[in-house]
């Protein structure tokens, strides 16, 4: 599946035509991630937003006694991050990958640079 009818399954981008999201697609970074590794982590500054190309993620919280609860496990065309394209806040959970994954990452800076 191309990176931009991925991009077709994310509300907040549903509405645009395939060129206005090419645009988005264009102003976006690829990364390769490995199996565990941790992609955000909560708590932390939260400006960028990711779509799953291919692979797997579990997101998760820290519990108060310090162990970790898996949320949700995501996989390709799903998204994580949109709450850091509009508001400059922490991030509310941690994100892992679970297997090989590729993302596409979407900073605030670009998001916003693309309106003007």
């Amino acid at each position: 599946m191309k990176v931009t009818d991925l991009f077709a399954r994310v509300p907040l981008f549903a509405s645009l035509t395939d060129s206005e999201r090419a645009v988005i697609v264009e102003a976006a970074t690829f990364r390769a991630c490995r199996r565990g590794e941790r992609i955000v982590s909560q708590g932390e500054a939260g400006d960028a937003f990711f779509v799953v190309v291919r692979g797997r993620v579990s997101v998760s919280v820290s519990s108060p006694e310090g162990r970790e609860v898996v949320l949700s496990t995501l996989g390709e065309g799903e998204h994580f991050g949109e709450m850091a394209l509009l508001e400059d806040a922490t991030r509310s959970a941690s994100v892992t990958t679970t297997e090989r994954t590729d993302v596409v990452i979407l900073t605030r800076t670009a998001f916003f640079s693309l309106l003007r």
